[in-house]
């Protein structure tokens, strides 16, 4: 919270989070893998405007559109997952299956 509130937006206009495993994916191996976290932290990055989120671990690559708490929205960051750099165990292909996946908000889904 300390390195959020210390950013000066004037003069840095984009404000990046980086970490390991994402919040949102749509891979079964992975899927709301990082939840505890998500729960703790999401709202952090929405209150500050966070504008993107790039995170690994999930052997592929995924980007949403601006989503808060598994809804579109214009003010949330966009979450790219970048896990596939590299990767000697093949790229992931097995995605949720659609019973598992969160409602999808009017506006359209998030991933």
């Amino acid at each position: 919270m300390n390195d959020l509130e210390s950013v000066d937006r004037k003069r840095t206009p984009w404000l990046v989070v980086t970490f390991h495993a994402p919040y949102y994916n749509t891979y079964d191996a992975h899927y709301k893998e990082n939840e505890c976290m998500r729960l703790d932290l999401e709202s952090l990055f929405y209150s500050y405007g966070v504008d993107v989120v790039f995170s690994g671990h999930v052997h592929s690559y995924e980007r949403s559109h601006p989503v808060y708490n598994y809804k579109v929205d214009e003010c949330g960051p966009i979450y790219y997952t970048i896990g596939d750099g590299g990767n000697i165990e093949a790229m992931y292909t097995k995605w949720v299956s659609s019973d598992r996946c969160p409602e999808v908000s009017n506006e359209g889904p998030w991933y």
